[in-house]
C-alpha cells in the first residue's frame, strides 16, 4: 500500500515499484491526494479506484525481499523489507 503523507497532490506518473529480480510496475497518470492510499496488488486484476494490479503470474515477493519505490527520476523515495520495517528518504 502506498500512502501520500504530504499535504498536496502527488502525481505518481512515472513512479515505479521495484520488486527485484526484474519485476517492476510503473504508474501512469495516477494522482494521489493528501492522506490518500493506493493498494498495488502483484497479481492479475482490473485497475479500479485505489486498487492497481501489477499483473504478475507468480509470486514476486518473499520474506527476504526489499521492495523499492522510485520517483520519476529513479530516486528511491521509499523501501520496505517484506518481513521488516519501512524506511523512507526525503
Amino acid at each position: 500500500m502506498l500512502r501520500n503523507v504530504g499535504n498536496r497532490l502527488l502525481d505518481l506518473g512515472g513512479y515505479a515499484v521495484d520488486f527485484g529480480n526484474g519485476q517492476r510496475y510503473t504508474f501512469s497518470g495516477y494522482v494521489l491526494g493528501p492522506g490518500d492510499t493506493l493498494t498495488l496488488h502483484t497479481g492479475q486484476g482490473d485497475d479500479a479506484g485505489t486498487e492497481r494490479y501489477a499483473g504478475f503470474f507468480s509470486p514476486v515477493i518473499d520474506s527476504s525481499d526489499t521492495v523499492l519505490v522510485e520517483d520519476s527520476t529513479g530516486r528511491i523515495v521509499a523501501a520496505r523489507q517484506a518481513a521488516g520495517t519501512t524506511t523512507t528518504s526525503g
